[in-house]
């Protein structure tokens, strides 16, 4: 077993061996959840593919400003990333992903405030961990539940 901070230098490790293009094909397979980031390219808005044996995808999309009214009755600009999660039903049902992706934007929410988007991305390619067993309900498959995490 890894420590979360061993999870996040071995995580940083491959994530270098990618970009030098001399990561081994072997170090690339037997995962169950992959996140996918094309919003460094600006994409605004895909749909990833799941790769068989895995469970889900999580698209990460790039930022844009929207717009809503604010506290003083005004209108104002936030940044806004979109999600998209694919995931196989034969292992998950929609009502527990549906909640994961619930629970990250609420996550991602009160992470937003302090800071700006681009640290919002960072911590999207960052760690996976599993939930608490506190999380989720006794009801859920333990498996389907994930918490993105920074060191």
């Amino acid at each position: 077993t890894m420590s979360l901070l061993e999870i996040s230098k071995a995580v940083k490790e491959l994530a270098a061996q990618c970009r030098e293009g001399n990561i081994s094909p072997d170090k690339l397979s037997g995962a169950s959840f992959t996140v996918s980031n094309l919003g460094n390219f600006g994409i605004e808005s895909f749909t990833p593919v799941i790769n068989p044996p895995q469970t889900g995808i999580l698209g990460v999309c790039g930022t844009t400003d929207r717009v809503r009214k604010s506290a003083d009755g005004g209108i104002e600009l936030y940044p806004a990333m979109g999600l998209s999660l694919t995931f196989d039903h034969r292992a998950v049902d929609g009502t527990p992903a549906s909640r994961f992706l619930q629970e990250l934007c609420k996550n991602l929410r009160l992470f937003v405030q302090p800071v700006r988007s681009l640290l919002i991305l960072s911590l999207l390619t960052s760690t996976i961990r599993p939930l608490p067993k506190s999380w989720p309900p006794e009801s859920t498959p333990r498996k389907t539940w994930f918490v993105f995490s920074v060191t």
